[in-house]
């Protein structure tokens, strides 16, 4: 059961999330000893509270249309039921949401049954953060943290962030936490006194590495470091300046306090898919909420970069010595990173036997903003170099790529100028690098007819007008930009390695 990362704790320290046991995403409710699964909560996910009940945003084809699960919603909504994000406060009563094709930021006031606009146009909405004291919103739009009361005209920008990341903004009493990179190499935590309107952001914590999601409880900041591609949650007590790990490996998405003394994250890792995690914050001691942990044979390390190459995972196959290809990786999302976190797609191919290579090349996140910001040419010529290596490196085994979603566009430039070394490529969900596929080396496309990003139809057209033998495709009727069903997850890796296997 892999969870999702959006959960929502309730006043008495129950957990309401989402999780996805093979065929779709359900709601789950966590009471502190067991987990019981909402049976009219099917195909929902990013729960919330809306006029005091448990809400969710409901996706049956995977196209991301979603739909809230409340009828009073869609209410405040007759030109449109399709929304993009939603921020709840005052037990459901107070609802800042933005509609898909409207650009609109509205706040929804159930008390007064109304209606009114909090922002005219929000081209991307990252976080909504409310104040139940002083009524007023603190919210990270586009470039921006924005300082918006609720009753009144006052109407200021806190700060501005030029590159546009997520400044991840959490409120303790009158002093706003953020992450920004602005004016340096890497993300450092801020506060910002919202009693002194004229106030500079005070630097609260520089780690030297890029450090994000700060949120304080008492004396103590939390925050996520990232470091080689992991996301550590952390702990900095800000009177005696002591830190201490809470995770030391693996990827923490999200993380909330419960009233309980307790910390709630959504983690993996390697061998842990997406889970529920309870963190005691007075014995220091952790826990899973269900028992997610995967019994593999396989094992990862990590590449440090070189002179010549970028860093890396390596994922090596349980029998070195029966090695059936070796595969380099191009991560989704050219500005994000590769992490060692539980992927069913790589640790399957793995499991077959194939040495899997994960590079985060130039353009990827976590290595500092001089990293993240390198041209697309400098992150095509790090993987044109790893092609290199590894075909070196493994005389007479054959070389495959995969690459997912964004990926593939920096996946097909390095292949086609690259063609003799490579047998084979796949894609997952790909954007296409051109309008017409080359095909110089066999490529196989895996595809979702309801994916919201890259489209079914013009994907299929484009391929058959490419009139080339070498391009394969198979697609999804029930699947979006990713797999939700587990058997399409197994249908795909095995097609995969039946591709590959065929042109190796």
């Amino acid at each position: 059961m892999e969870t999702d990362t959006r959960f929502l704790v309730l006043d008495d320290g129950d957990v309401i999330f989402s999780a996805n046991s093979g065929q779709s995403f359900s709601l789950h409710r966590f009471d502190g000893e067991h987990t019981h699964k909402l049976d009219s909560f099917k195909y929902q996910r990013f729960p919330f509270l809306f006029d005091g009940k448990i809400t969710a945003l409901q996706d049956k084809d995977g196209n991301e249309k979603w739909r809230a699960s409340d009828e009073l919603f869609e209410n405040f909504f007759p030109e449109s039921n399709k929304v993009r994000s939603v921020f709840s406060f005052r037990n459901g009563n107070l609802v800042v949401v933005q509609m898909r094709d409207d650009p609109t930021l509205y706040l929804l006031d159930l008390q007064n049954e109304e209606r009114s606009i909090l922002l005219p146009r929000v081209n991307q909405l990252h976080h909504v953060e409310f104040s139940e004291e002083g009524n007023y919103f603190v919210i990270n739009a586009d470039d921006q943290l924005l300082f918006i009361e609720k009753e009144g005209d006052i109407f200021r920008s806190l700060f501005r962030n030029s590159d546009g990341h997520k400044l991840n903004p959490f409120l303790f009493n009158d002093l706003v936490y953020f992450a920004s990179n602005e004016g340096g190499e890497f993300f450092k935590i801020y506060a910002i006194n919202l009693k002194l309107p004229e106030a500079d952001p005070i630097l609260i914590l520089d780690a030297g590495l890029d450090v994000k999601l700060p949120k304080r409880k008492g004396d103590d900041l939390f925050y996520m470091e990232v470091a080689a591609g992991e996301y550590f949650l952390k702990r900095k007590n800000l009177k005696t300046g002591e830190i201490e790990s809470i995770t030391k490996r693996g990827v923490v998405y999200d993380y909330s306090f419960s009233g309980n003394n307790q910390l709630i994250m959504v983690y993996t890792d390697f061998w842990v898919p997406k889970s529920l995690y309870i963190y005691d914050l007075a014995n220091r001691s952790i826990y899973s909420v269900a028992d997610n942990m995967l019994d593999l044979t396989i094992d990862y390390r990590y590449l440090p970069a070189s002179e010549e190459l970028s860093s890396a995972y390596e994922f090596q196959p349980p029998d070195a010595s029966s090695l059936q290809g070796v595969i380099l990786y191009f991560h989704p999302g050219l500005h994000s990173d590769f992490s060692p976190r539980w992927d069913p797609v790589l640790a399957n191919l793995t499991n077959n036997g194939y040495r899997i290579i994960a590079p985060n090349y130039p353009m990827s996140f976590g290595f500092g903003k001089k990293f993240n910001k390198a041209d697309f040419s400098e992150g095509k010529e790090d993987m044109i170099q790893w092609l290199h290596h590894l075909s070196k490196e493994n005389k007479g085994i054959p070389i495959y790529t995969l690459a997912a979603s964004s990926g593939n566009i920096l996946m097909e430039h390095v292949v086609e100028e690259n063609f003799g070394i490579v047998k084979a490529t796949a894609s997952l969900f790909g954007m296409p690098a051109s309008e017409r596929y080359i095909g110089r080396v066999p490529q196989i496309h895996i595809l979702g007819e309801n994916d919201p990003i890259v489209s079914f139809s013009e994907s299929v057209k484009r391929i058959e007008y490419s009139g080339n033998k070498n391009v394969n495709w198979i697609s999804y009727p029930n699947e979006g930009h990713w797999f939700i069903k587990s058997e399409n997850t197994e249908h795909a890796v095995g097609s995969i390695i039946k591709f590959f296997c065929e042109k190796g």
